[in-house]
């Protein structure tokens, strides 16, 4: 099977959640995509790509994110695990520490066959993206073998007014 994703141009984390995303077989692929667009939701000045990848069946799904609401620094990260079953979602901290960690992961392999090895992964992703300009939203999933990362979203910069601007010429 492949999950078929739609993917905003301009949609951003505000928008997360409004576009459909669904597996099918290959052969059902063009049907999928034409059913999706029928049921779109607008998004003000966006248009939406389809993005194909193969379909992972997840043991595991979650998100990986140093959003600004969820950390001060960009170089701290949150891993959210959804609930499975009966057991809760929980959250993990992940500190990037360049004294610690370097300033590139020096493996990207994210095999992983116990859950207990995800955060491991998770953690090369938090290394690698720490270098990145804007903060980021991942989801990903385990299927028993590897932790994929499915999505990335970046997160909205930061607006308002430069309070220095505000002050008088002369006081």
């Amino acid at each position: 099977q492949v999950k078929v994703r739609s993917s905003g141009t301009s949609e951003t984390m505000r928008n997360r959640g409004r576009l459909e995303s669904r597996h099918c077989f290959p052969h059902q692929l063009v049907t999928s995509i034409r059913d999706l667009i029928s049921e779109l939701r607008q998004i003000p000045g966006n248009k939406v790509h389809w993005i194909v990848q193969e379909y992972i069946n997840p043991r595991e799904r979650g998100h990986l994110s140093n959003e600004r609401q969820l950390k001060k620094e960009n170089r701290d990260w949150v891993a959210e695990f959804e609930p499975v079953g009966h057991r809760p979602g929980h959250l993990v901290s992940i500190a990037v520490r360049q004294w610690r960690d370097g300033t590139y992961p020096t493996n990207l392999d994210l095999t992983s066959t116990s859950e207990l090895e995800i955060t491991l992964r998770l953690k090369r992703v938090a290394i690698w993206a720490t270098q990145l300009s804007s903060r980021i939203h991942f989801e990903f999933v385990w299927d028993g073998k590897t932790v994929w990362i499915v999505q990335a979203d970046t997160a909205e910069p930061a607006t308002g007014i430069n309070p220095n601007s505000l002050l008088p010429i002369q006081i």
